[in-house]
């Protein structure tokens, strides 16, 4: 098993302005996160935990976003299972 390289650059990361200051959601779901690399994209499962009309705060355990463990992306990068 190869150890954590990450964090690489997430290229359609979607920060709102205050993350902070999103609220976090009541229930989170299960969904899919697309997440494109420079070398290409893929879709991993994940738990939305904060939202916007705009964001979507996703918590996921990926090696190339290691230490971190969760993405911002776009509303159109979030599908549900």
């Amino acid at each position: 098993m190869e150890p954590p390289r990450g964090p690489d650059r997430l290229l359609n990361a979607s920060w709102p302005k205050y993350p902070r200051a999103v609220k976090l959601a009541p229930e989170p779901i299960e969904v899919e996160v697309r997440l494109v690399w420079d070398d290409g994209e893929e879709w991993c499962r994940g738990r939305p935990d904060r939202w916007t009309q705009r964001h979507v705060s996703v918590k996921l355990w990926h090696p190339r976003v290691a230490p971190v463990q969760g993405v911002w992306v776009a509303p159109d990068d979030v599908r549900r299972v």
